[in-house]
């Protein structure tokens, strides 16, 4: 993502601040490919209003049930695999 004259890059805590998350949260929305980073030096910079909308995605999708929560991918294999087991 090349800066662009209307590109406003910002840090980990300016975007955990505006999600009302800890940077630990930011990036690891980063590593799960919710949001995108720009390397500068050691430090990880976001192009704000691109990484805004991504998230909103991100949130509109897990609200309308696109994406099963952890909690309930563990429900579903434990299910499964009881259902499986040469021990039921």
């Amino acid at each position: 993502m090349p800066n662009q004259p209307n590109t406003k890059l910002v840090d980990s805590k300016t975007i955990a601040a505006l999600f009302d998350m800890t940077p630990r949260r930011v990036q690891q929305l980063t590593k799960e490919g919710v949001i995108t980073a720009v390397k500068e030096g050691n430090a990880n910079r976001y192009d704000l209003l691109p990484t805004i909308q991504r998230y909103i995605r991100y949130l509109t999708a897990k609200a309308n049930g696109r994406e099963p929560s952890r909690s309930e991918e563990r429900r579903v294999g434990k299910e499964c695999r009881s259902r499986w087991s040469p021990y039921h």
